[in-house]
């Protein structure tokens, strides 16, 4: 009789444990991770002037000559200043001196001016007319020598972040889709609990180099800086997803 009633309470023990695992279900824990595609969105140029051969090789300069360089590198600045995508313009105009057994001669002057741009996929038509128009004032002024600016693509912290923040909506989706699937699987109610992003910087904003668009032509007089054959890069993403099943 004794062994009886323990073997009942035991059936009792066991029915009651498994009972109340199956009232607690379970969790469950997994990486969700994907990758999402970064386009860069701004592009960089350096546009500079320097001294013609003509002003590097002139010692003496009259008073009409200097106002003739102001007036000049003042109507550059004033075509730069109606654009908003760049700046600078601070210049100087230097003697340049030629040494020899330890003597000074003056043999001309030098002439420094830069200017720093950025700029939108939609500016480069107005970036182009703008570089165009001061090469034709440095060209015209005989004293000025314009450089022809490149482009180069800029990955920048806004760019990641938008495309962090699409990886995160679709990580989001493909949880809550992965919770249904589980349901059905466990036939359980199975919800999601928590989702950890992992918040290691996977990239970083920086200039990528500028390729010229097959068909580019050179034949042509006004000048048109290439525009970066720009690719899109894989941000990866991943984050830790918790369920609980019941």
């Amino acid at each position: 009789m004794q062994i009886i009633l323990l073997s009942l309470l035991l059936f009792f023990s066991f029915s009651l444990a498994k009972s109340e695992e199956s009232l607690e279900g379970f969790t469950l824990s997994r990486e969700i991770s994907l990758q999402e595609k970064v386009t860069p969105s701004r592009y960089l140029s350096s546009p500079s002037l320097r001294a013609s051969e003509y002003l590097r090789n002139k010692p003496d300069l009259t008073s009409a000559e200097k106002a003739q360089i102001t007036q000049a590198l003042n109507q550059i600045l004033d075509r730069v200043s109606k654009e908003k995508f760049c700046k600078g313009g601070s210049y100087s105009i230097d003697p340049l001196y030629e040494f020899n057994e330890g003597r000074q001669k003056l043999i001309g002057h030098q002439l420094f001016l830069n200017l720093s741009c950025t700029l939108k996929n939609e500016e480069i038509a107005r970036f182009n007319a703008l570089i165009n128009d001061i090469d034709k004032m440095a060209s015209g002024s005989g004293f000025l020598l314009f450089s022809v600016p490149s482009l180069s693509a800029t990955l920048s912290s806004e760019d990641i972040a938008m495309a962090k923040e699409a990886a995160y909506e679709k990580i989001l989706a493909l949880a809550l889709d992965k919770a249904k699937e589980y349901s059905q699987i466990a036939l359980k109610k199975c919800s999601l609990i928590g989702v950890e992003f992992d918040s290691t910087p996977s990239m970083t904003p920086r200039v990528m180099s500028a390729r010229l668009k097959s068909g580019d032509s050179m034949e042509s007089s006004a000048i048109e800086p290439g525009v970066p054959l720009v690719q899109e890069e894989d941000l990866p993403i991943s984050a830790q997803v918790t369920y609980r099943c019941k």
